[in-house]
């Protein structure tokens, strides 16, 4: 019975909904579900995060913990990630169209998670983290993409340009937030250079992904 409840929630939506968003969708849930009972503080961490930016990120935040509750918010943001992606390239929904858009935003996912890696390591202050301040971004946009997927998905009418528009803003927030924190610690070569290999050609991917449906 409990393997026909997400076919029936996206039988509630719209005709075109794949399936896959519903089993996504609960996931993620159960997911900050756990992160909340487990760490009650992180999730309101995250936001207030986005919100203030601290001078010494790692030891302010309490983000600095790589455990569980990192990893599936890590994962949640890249089935996220995909779903939108996913509704925005393919009209018919299956298995493997869902898993070759999943490898391709892994593929990236995994890139600019080494390059943030990277960053950070070139930043000598001793309490400054790039790679936990951006990656922070990721976990932030999981808590945006859960409740606007949601609502998108299920409002009875055509809402792929509002999911473009929304993966567009987030690109667009990372690039230049992204941008000024790193002004302050590398030089206007380094800082073009992440940019470019790491903000731009991702979103130029997606883009073109998107347009070549």
């Amino acid at each position: 019975m409990s393997t026909h409840i997400p076919i029936y929630i996206a039988q509630l939506a719209r005709p075109s909904l794949p399936t896959a968003s519903s089993y996504v969708f609960i996931f993620v849930c159960l997911a900050l579900i756990y992160i909340k009972l487990t760490q009650p503080n992180r999730l309101k961490q995250i936001v207030n995060t986005m919100r203030i930016e601290e001078n010494k990120f790692d030891l302010t935040s309490g983000l600095q913990n790589m455990g569980v509750s990192f990893l599936l918010m890590q994962i949640s943001y890249v089935l996220l990630q995909t779903i939108g992606i996913w509704i925005l390239i393919h009209t018919e929904y299956n298995f493997m169209s869902f898993l070759s858009i999943l490898i391709i935003v892994s593929g990236i996912y995994l890139v600019q998670f080494i390059g943030f890696y990277f960053f950070s390591s070139i930043i000598t202050q001793e309490n400054e983290s790039f790679f936990r301040h951006r990656i922070t971004h990721f976990e932030f946009f999981t808590l945006i993409y859960l409740p606007s997927f949601i609502v998108l998905t299920f409002i009875p009418y055509e809402s792929n340009y509002l999911i473009a528009v929304l993966i567009g803003v987030c690109s667009l927030f990372s690039l230049v937030r992204s941008a000024i924190y790193l002004t302050r610690y590398i030089s206007v070569f380094h800082n073009i250079l992440y940019l470019c290999t790491l903000e731009l050609v991702p979103a130029l991917f997606f883009i073109k992904l998107v347009l070549t449906k």
